[in-house]
């Protein structure tokens, strides 16, 4: 029975994962879809206005729309797709993040060949784009995805890394807390924590004429900031 339910739990994570990778996959190839159809209609009006279509012609005007369509389509929609994917998993993903990025760019370059490659934009540009620098969507969507995923989870790309999360040094941190209370600034916590007052909790307890000796500032000043360091307790 235990070993049953272990695999029967372990096909629902993996089950999981697969729909996770789908969706992720699906909003890459969709956004990507769209950007692009909005990209290369813009292009071809751009240069029908220009009198230039035939530019398209040429492998270095091809070159350049593909890098355009590179950091214009790919990127942002695997970026996208990575935002869902690092949000719904959040383990090895490392590993994880290559498939919404591969599965899309095939789906994306299936559909834009078989069913829209006349209509979305020239089919030279489709040739090229396609058999030529294939890479370009899956380096693109990579890219993307990677970026998306670890926005997402940035604090386990440290750990991954071996890099510990930035803490701030204990007297940075006392100094910080004090400066809560309006009235004290980082000069005026340095020297309550000179004196002793470390927190705001200190502050509150302490006595505004023994400070005033130990700090120099003056008594009625830290009456009315132990008044307001309690009112920020009971607060």
């Amino acid at each position: 029975m235990g070993n049953m339910k272990i695999m029967k739990e372990s096909r629902e994570q993996i089950l999981r994962l697969a729909l996770h990778i789908a969706l992720g996959s699906t909003i890459y190839f969709l956004t990507a879809l769209l950007l692009r159809t909005f990209l290369f209609r813009g292009l071809y009006i751009l240069f029908e206005y220009f009198n230039c279509v035939g530019v398209g012609a040429f492998n270095e005007a091809l070159l350049a729309i593909t890098l355009i369509t590179l950091g214009a389509v790919y990127i942002p929609s695997g970026f996208c797709g990575g935002l869902y994917t690092g949000h719904k998993v959040k383990e090895n993903l490392k590993v994880i993040l290559i498939f919404p990025a591969i599965v899309g760019s095939v789906i994306l370059l299936i559909i834009l060949n078989v069913f829209f490659g006349y209509i979305i934009t020239y089919q030279s540009w489709i040739e090229y784009e396609v058999n030529i620098p294939v890479f370009m969507p899956v380096l693109g969507s990579m890219v993307g995805t990677y970026l998306g995923g670890y926005t997402m989870n940035w604090k386990r790309l440290m750990i991954e890394r071996g890099a510990k999360p930035l803490e701030l040094p204990e007297e940075i941190e006392e100094t910080l807390e004090l400066t809560k209370i309006r009235g004290i600034g980082p000069k005026r916590a340095e020297k309550l924590r000179a004196a002793g007052v470390k927190t705001i909790k200190d502050l509150a307890e302490s006595s505004a004429e023994k400070l005033s000796v130990e700090t120099g500032i003056p008594e009625k000043t830290l009456t009315e900031l132990i008044k307001r360091a309690k009112e920020h307790l009971g607060s």
